[in-house]
């Protein structure tokens, strides 16, 4: 997306509160539909800008020739219909057609948690998000563009209960903050 559309995009999202159409949050949603999976419920949570390093967007299907090319794009994380989904996302020379897959591989964020644990894990980054708007005065949609997730672990054995480390944006110098608890009941953490 270039510069001027970014800007355009963001003074939609500020003025209105909501994501214009052909954001990656909205393409993500549509890929999902499109996959045949619920969106009626579902919460964007994480959405990071990736280069891809073929064409298949980093997830190849079986048997699927795939040219080797850095290729923009977006890695969105989606809880929906009660599982936490990535979606990986490309360039599309048709808008209102996103290029897209959901990818059966877990969000990075998730891949050292159990697979039965990583929905309630997702649902607890975006409680996490979700504070952290209310502290800055913006939209979750803002908000979701802005923080950088740096980690998710488990605090016990029974995958309930996590640690959410954020950051306001990629770099090592940003400003991080903590979250401890389960989804529905999480807060920052103490200390």
């Amino acid at each position: 997306m270039s510069p001027s559309a970014l800007s355009a995009s963001l003074l939609l999202l500020a003025l209105t509160g909501a994501p214009p159409p052909s954001d990656p949050a909205s393409q993500a949603l549509e890929i999902l539909r499109a996959a045949g999976i619920a969106t009626d419920d579902a919460k964007v949570v994480t959405i990071e800008s990736v280069d891809w390093p073929d064409a298949a967007l980093g997830c190849p299907q079986p048997e699927q020739m795939v040219i080797q090319i850095i290729t923009p794009g977006h890695r969105v994380g989606v809880l929906a219909a009660g599982a936490a989904h990535a979606v990986h996302l490309g360039p599309s020379s048709e808008p209102a057609r996103p290029n897209g897959i959901v990818c059966d591989r877990p969000l990075p964020m998730l891949e050292t948690l159990p697979a039965a644990d990583r929905a309630d894990a997702l649902a607890a980054v975006a409680d996490a998000i979700d504070q952290v708007a209310a502290r800055w005065r913006m939209p979750a949609h803002a908000a979701t563009a802005r923080v950088h997730v740096v980690s998710v672990s488990a605090q016990d054995d029974d995958g309930a209960t996590f640690t959410i480390v954020l950051a306001d944006g990629p770099a090592a110098s940003s400003e991080r903050m903590a979250f401890c608890g389960r989804a529905g009941a999480i807060a920052p953490c103490d200390g």
